[in-house]
């Protein structure tokens, strides 16, 4: 199950799950504005591997962070706020995100606070900080609960997401409605969700998606795919 596998294992499942997603994402939705996709976090002082997601290349430290979100790259700045779950253990690296939570701009001058504000970046940084701070967390998940109804698709698409990085039991229902959404970029982004939760009701919706006939055939791989993923794990 996928909450009890240890930290190189979730970062694993995780490093995996982002490469297909972000392909994914990127087959469904060309032509829409933005880039970019998200999502568990570490909790044993293990050796993490370095997380490369597009753009924005290696996240090693907060100044690799920051150099970042300092730039004009807003698909850039979402992988690496996705990516530094890997900082978790990095005081400073929590401290920037909690000061970019609270909009305090006068202690980061440098970076680019008009990106940073954004609601896709925010989901991100919800879904990151999300995990690495208890007490940020409520506001967090609220976040991207109401980030859900979003008019943008990647951001609507990168909440859902998010809802299962954050959520827990009660979030399956929803979760499980929207992995059978006519919109692949919808429920593919559910699915990933629900592999997150990764409880046997949740994987139970992914195997209703896997062999239901009525589903596309992609979204029915993709369920597969996923499956096989946490089984490998």
């Amino acid at each position: 199950m996928f909450r009890k596998t240890n930290c190189k294992a979730r970062l694993s499942i995780r490093a995996a799950m982002l490469a297909s997603c972000a392909f994914a994402l990127t087959a469904c939705s060309s032509g829409l504005d933005g880039d970019g996709a998200p999502v568990k976090s570490p909790i044993n002082n293990v050796d993490q591997p370095t997380i490369r997601l597009g753009a924005s290349g290696p996240i090693r430290n907060v100044d690799d962070l920051k150099a970042v979100l300092s730039g004009a790259d807003l698909g850039a700045a979402v992988n690496a706020m996705n990516s530094s779950i890997q900082l978790w253990q990095e005081p400073s690296a929590i401290s920037l995100m909690r000061d970019i939570w609270e909009d305090r701009r006068e202690s980061h001058p440098s970076l680019n606070w008009g990106m940073l504000v954004s609601s896709r970046f925010r989901v991100a940084l919800a879904g990151t900080l999300g995990q690495i701070d208890a007490h940020a967390r409520p506001d967090c998940y609220e976040y991207v609960l109401v980030s859900v109804n979003s008019t943008d698709t990647r951001t609507r698409a990168d909440a859902i997401r998010t809802v299962g990085i954050l959520g827990s039991e009660k979030d399956i229902p929803a979760l499980a409605e929207l992995s059978k959404s006519e919109q692949p970029i919808f429920a593919m982004s559910a699915i990933a969700g629900l592999a997150f939760i990764g409880t046997p009701n949740a994987i139970a919706a992914i195997q209703a998606v896997a062999s239901d006939s009525s589903i596309s055939a992609v979204i029915r791989s993709m369920a597969g795919e996923t499956l096989n993923g946490l089984k490998a794990n």
